[in-house]
């Protein structure tokens, strides 16, 4: 089977809000993910799901270990690593609730690494197209959670 994904050992610690106390979220985690292969994390709050996920995407950095995706590091080489994988978090934190709108899409966008004059292209292609420039300050906190 030709492996897409290798995750090898990855650790991530958290320092806990206003102490000097350590949270580890993810510890010495690995697995191979193969070519054409689908792949859900299953586990109960706090065993390090997502912090998993952010970690093989390049949003976060390991303590430890390493991520390779179709022979890219993620983090040496995050920009080519990326475009051969997608992933989708479920949950309420898809977004940041205190950015706006325009802000949310421009950190998103901006996480495919490409250049700010793409990014604003995009994202105003994306306020256009779910009709949302004219609440594209406001706060997402603030936007109805109803379709």
């Amino acid at each position: 089977m030709e492996l897409i994904i290798t995750v090898k050992g990855i650790h991530k610690v958290y320092k806990k809000r206003k102490s000097k106390q350590k949270f580890i979220a993810v510890s010495d985690v690995s697995f191979d993910v193969g070519k054409g292969e689908i792949v859900g994390l299953l586990g109960p709050n706090g065993a390090g799901k997502t912090t998993t996920i952010k970690t093989i995407c390049g949003l976060l950095v390991p303590d430890q270990g390493s991520v390779t995706i179709n022979g890219f590091d993620s983090v040496k080489d995050r920009n080519k690593a990326l475009r051969h994988i997608s992933a989708v978090l479920e949950g309420n934190r898809n977004l940041y609730w205190r950015l706006t709108v325009l802000e949310n899409l421009e950190y998103f966008a901006g996480n495919r690494g490409d250049s700010k004059k793409e990014i604003q292209v995009r994202v105003n292609e994306l306020l256009t197209l779910f009709q949302l420039q004219d609440k594209k300050y406001e706060l997402v906190n603030n936007l109805s959670r109803r379709s």
